[in-house]
C-alpha cells in the first residue's frame, strides 16, 4: 500500500433536496465546495477516482477498498499531495 497517494480533493459538488423552494431562492442557489481526502487510485483528462478506505484483507490476501469517490475533472478545483505526519 505504500505506494499508493494519499490525497485531499478539493472539489466542487452538485446538490439536490426534496424541500419546496420558491423561484426567487433557486436563483441563489450554487453548487458546494468540498474536501475529501483519502487514496488516489486513477487520474485522467475526465476523472479523479479516490477512495477513502483501504484495508489489507487477511480472508481474500489482496488489499480491498470502499468509500469510492469518482469525481468530473471539470468539478476539482485542487489536489493537495499528503505526507505521513505524526
Amino acid at each position: 500500500m505504500d505506494n499508493i497517494k494519499k490525497v485531499k480533493i478539493i472539489w466542487e459538488d452538485a446538490w439536490s433536496d426534496t424541500e419546496y423552494l420558491e423561484l426567487c431562492v433557486a436563483g441563489h442557489v450554487k453548487a458546494i465546495m468540498r474536501e475529501s481526502v483519502g487514496y488516489l487510485l486513477r487520474e485522467d483528462d475526465d476523472v479523479i477516482v479516490f477512495t477513502s478506505g483501504i484495508v489489507d484483507n487477511l480472508f481474500k490476501g489482496r488489499i480491498m477498498m470502499d468509500g469510492i469517490h469518482i469525481i468530473p475533472k471539470g468539478m476539482v478545483k485542487g489536489i493537495i499531495y499528503l505526507t505521513d505526519a505524526i
